[in-house]
């Protein structure tokens, strides 16, 4: 599971894509994408190292995304699993059924579906910090990048 505030990736400064093919590019400031990718690599790595002590033919085609579809985080999350060829899934907060509560029963369905959880949190961002305290309460294994 892939969770993180709107703000990581810096997708409220949104500008023009300098290289059209580069499906980043067009919302998100350069260097936390950077970031990003190259954390999503090591979790990625992470997981596979962890899951072949008892399945020695896992690997990262074995993962499975879990993003929220929101701009930031979720966003990069799925770019990051198409541009690997690795299966993800988007879990939408549903906000004309539940209103203001969408996003916290959301992030609860996405940490309960989780056996890893990857927070992209700047130290603010409710929804995230949300995800990390279910997370831990149900003992998942939790990588944090801070931005």
């Amino acid at each position: 599971m892939v969770c993180g505030s709107r703000k990581v990736g810096g997708y409220d400064k949104v500008r023009m894509p300098s290289d059209p093919s580069d499906p980043y590019c067009k919302y998100f400031d350069k260097k936390q994408v950077a970031k990003f990718k190259r954390s999503m690599d090591a979790v990625a790595q992470s997981v596979v190292r962890t899951e072949q002590k008892t399945n020695p033919n896992f690997s990262k085609y074995d993962i499975l995304i879990v993003e929220g579809g929101a701009l930031g985080p979720d966003d990069m999350s799925a770019i990051w699993a198409r541009s690997n060829q690795i299966d993800y899934i988007e879990i939408p907060a549903k906000w004309d059924i539940y209103g203001n509560g969408a996003g916290f029963r959301r992030n609860a369905d996405m940490v309960n579906m989780s056996k890893y959880v990857f927070a992209a949190y700047d130290g603010v961002s409710n929804g995230t910090k949300h995800s990390m305290d279910l997370a831990k309460k149900q003992k998942k294994k939790i990588r944090t990048i801070i931005f």
